[in-house]
């Protein structure tokens, strides 16, 4: 699944990034070129504004009505559970993929804009929150 996450939801966007979610956040665009951009790439486009985008947007449309982080994490991960393997895979900046650092043991690097990632206290307190939505078919395959 892939995500348009508005500016009134970019902290969502870091989690749904961190859940390994492909998540796109191009503030500069107008109106209808993040429309055309989440119907060119199959995206959910995902806002609060719900009075100013009903009937504009006719791809897969979620409006949030929190302006809490936590509630709209539970709201959209609710509905599009993680994978488990999936989990770390992308820079919350960036939304690029990560690669393993060569160097250093248990660390990952995003080569596009050189932010480094490894199981720290920010990492812990992220998965703490994201780990309740993983796909309940993880032992399936074991």
């Amino acid at each position: 699944m892939k995500f348009y996450c508005d500016r009134d939801v970019l902290r969502l966007a870091k989690y749904l990034r961190f859940a390994g979610f492909d998540t796109v956040t191009r503030i500069d665009l107008s109106t209808d070129k993040k429309y055309n951009l989440c119907k060119k790439q199959r995206r959910v486009f995902i806002t609060r504004k719900k009075n100013i985008m009903k009937g504009l947007f006719k791809g897969h449309l979620e409006v949030v009505d929190s302006n809490n982080y936590l509630e709209q994490i539970d709201y959209i991960l609710t509905k599009f559970p993680v994978e488990v393997s999936k989990i770390g895979t992308r820079c919350i900046e960036c939304n690029k993929l990560l690669r393993v650092c060569n160097n250093e043991k248990n660390s990952k690097i995003c080569p596009h804009c050189k932010k480094r990632y490894w199981a720290g206290k920010h990492y812990q307190a992220m998965l703490g929150v994201i780990l309740k939505y993983v796909t309940s078919n993880i032992n399936e395959n074991e």
